[in-house]
């Protein structure tokens, strides 16, 4: 029986990872760093600290760093971001039968956001960004945090995200994926990481759930 559902943010619940992708782009653009969006994509689910990691020296790491807090972290870029249609009133409706929680690699200012202005707390019992645990995504660490908090076996939980560092998050943590289409994953990309749960986008929750039951 699923007691909990867990849910990752960015291209699950707002499609929101493509102003993202804009962002980095720019940025490492501006200070020549040759980074293409495939390499890019690859790390969506890390907080952007581990992503820089990947592709800046130290030098630069640090002014990536500085500017990234200047021009994405801030109310301007968080108002650009919109939920997925339907995405409250599923919440709403799941929530009934439910313990909803939100584990996302976001840093605490960003969910902070997501939490008071989209008016997401009124949804979920437990959220959590990558400033709870010591190491993120795809390391279980978030869903576990949550599964204990929320106080469910990972059996009786699910996770929904949409990049296959999400994937390898639940793998670890012992607890059932379902991926949506809206982020970073494709269809034969799941083929390939043998995700047998697909939905096209997290709307069709509910409805998988009545089937599932």
């Amino acid at each position: 029986m699923i007691k909990a559902i867990l849910f990752d943010f960015d291209g699950v619940l707002a499609r929101s990872n493509a102003l993202y992708l804009k962002e980095y782009l720019a940025l490492f653009k501006k200070h020549g760093i040759p980074v293409q969006e495939k390499a890019l994509l690859a790390h969506f689910g890390e907080e952007h600290l581990v992503l820089f990691h990947h592709f800046a020296s130290k030098k630069k790491f640090n002014i990536l760093h500085r500017e990234y807090h200047k021009k994405v972290l801030t109310p301007s870029f968080y108002k650009k971001i919109r939920l997925i249609s339907g995405v409250r009133t599923m919440l709403q409706r799941l929530s009934y039968d439910h313990s909803l929680g939100l584990c996302t690699g976001a840093p605490r200012k960003t969910l902070r956001y997501l939490r008071n202005e989209l008016g997401l707390k009124h949804y979920f019992r437990y959220l959590s960004c990558a400033d709870d645990v010591r190491h993120g995504k795809p390391a279980p660490d978030l869903l576990l945090r949550a599964l204990s908090k929320l106080h469910v076996k990972p059996s009786e939980a699910i996770y929904i995200g949409d990049a296959p560092r999400d994937y390898l998050s639940a793998k670890r943590a012992g607890v059932p994926f379902i991926a949506v289409l809206t982020g970073v994953l494709t269809r034969s990309e799941c083929r390939k990481l043998k995700i047998k749960q697909i939905l096209s986008d997290v709307t069709k929750l509910p409805h998988f759930l009545e089937r599932l039951n």
